[in-house]
Protein backbone atom coordinates (compact mmCIF):
# COMPACT_ATOMS: atom_id res chain seq x y z
CA UNK A 1 0.00 0.00 0.00
CA UNK A 2 1.36 3.46 -0.85
CA UNK A 3 -0.80 5.06 1.69
CA UNK A 4 0.63 5.27 6.00
CA UNK A 5 -1.95 4.64 8.22
CA UNK A 6 -2.41 8.21 9.04
CA UNK A 7 -3.48 8.93 5.46
CA UNK A 8 -0.23 10.34 4.22
CA UNK A 9 1.75 8.91 1.20
CA UNK A 10 4.85 6.57 1.95
CA UNK A 11 6.61 8.68 -1.24
CA UNK A 12 6.66 12.29 -1.71
CA UNK A 13 7.74 11.74 -5.40
CA UNK A 14 3.53 10.53 -6.07
CA UNK A 15 2.30 13.68 -4.62
CA UNK A 16 2.38 14.88 -8.10
CA UNK A 17 0.37 11.96 -9.21
CA UNK A 18 -2.52 11.97 -6.48
CA UNK A 19 -2.79 16.00 -6.86
CA UNK A 20 -3.02 15.36 -10.66
CA UNK A 21 -5.78 12.25 -10.19
CA UNK A 22 -7.87 14.79 -7.87
CA UNK A 23 -7.78 17.59 -10.89
CA UNK A 24 -9.08 15.26 -13.72
CA UNK A 25 -11.46 13.93 -11.03
CA UNK A 26 -12.94 17.18 -10.28
CA UNK A 27 -12.33 18.52 -13.87
CA UNK A 28 -14.16 15.26 -15.26
CA UNK A 29 -17.13 15.91 -12.39
CA UNK A 30 -17.46 19.11 -13.93
CA UNK A 31 -17.69 17.65 -17.53
CA UNK A 32 -14.90 19.84 -18.63
CA UNK A 33 -13.01 16.40 -18.89
CA UNK A 34 -13.68 13.44 -21.22
CA UNK A 35 -11.80 9.98 -21.32
CA UNK A 36 -11.74 9.39 -25.25
CA UNK A 37 -9.92 5.72 -26.23
CA UNK A 38 -6.90 5.26 -23.74
CA UNK A 39 -6.61 8.55 -22.58
CA UNK A 40 -8.29 8.34 -19.08
CA UNK A 41 -7.60 10.02 -15.72
CA UNK A 42 -4.58 8.03 -15.09
CA UNK A 43 -2.77 8.26 -18.47
CA UNK A 44 -3.29 11.84 -18.50
CA UNK A 45 -2.39 11.93 -14.42
CA UNK A 46 1.00 9.98 -15.37
CA UNK A 47 1.72 12.21 -18.44
CA UNK A 48 1.68 8.88 -20.79
CA UNK A 49 1.13 9.18 -24.68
Amino acid sequence: MRVKTDGGLKKEEFKPIVENIKEFTQQKTQGSFESVGTVDILTKALGNA
